[in-house]
């Protein structure tokens, strides 16, 4: 029980990165530019507040992935493994 914490940490950022990935390589396949190639992280910028604003632009989209994710699945790799 002491590990539950942890456990649902793991889950959680196993999630994330799944949307991440379904993310790119749906905005790879749509765009047709290698995106593996780009730098990681945003550029350096005066106006950070300009990364927020993008974020929250695409939050529907994130949230359209989030829930069409297979939650059982995403758990599943994390106390089963791959």
């Amino acid at each position: 029980m002491h590990d539950i914490p942890n456990r649902a940490r793991e889950i959680a950022l196993h999630g994330v990165r799944h949307g991440v990935t379904v993310a790119l390589a749906v905005a790879q396949v749509c765009s047709g530019f290698e995106l593996g190639l780009l730098p990681l992280g945003f550029p350096v910028t005066d106006r950070p507040e300009d990364h927020e604003s993008l974020i929250e632009d695409f939050s529907n989209a994130a949230n359209t992935i989030a829930f069409s994710s297979p939650t059982e699945d995403i758990v599943n790799k994390v106390f089963l493994g791959p």
